[in-house]
């Protein structure tokens, strides 16, 4: 997966939202250990590797978009969720990579 910055075209920085999106739902379901086990088992190498690294940069656009935040900017009073929604996905990887 391209990060956003790295895509070529509009429809292919669509498609790297979707699927870092998509990853962070797969990444939430597998909070639930029978998911976690059958989509470990569906994957290269029966590794969640892949699915934290395409975490991790959705995550990493998510940090950029909170420093970006200007505080004269009504983003800013919406911005303390949008940085709490990213801790909460940091949290999620963490606990993941941990074995929860």
């Amino acid at each position: 997966m391209l990060t956003v910055t790295q895509a070529d075209s509009l429809e292919e920085s669509q498609s790297n939202v979707g699927f870092g999106y998509l990853a962070i739902l797969l990444g939430n379901l597998c909070q639930d250990t029978e998911i976690r086990i059958a989509t470990r088992n569906q994957l290269p190498n029966k590794s969640l590797n892949i699915l934290y690294e395409s975490m991790e940069i959705f995550i990493a656009h998510h940090r950029k978009v909170d420093e970006l935040k200007d505080e004269s900017d009504i983003f800013y009073q919406l911005g303390e969720a949008h940085c709490a929604f990213t801790e909460r996905l940091e949290r999620v990887v963490r606990r993941l990579k941990e074995g929860y």
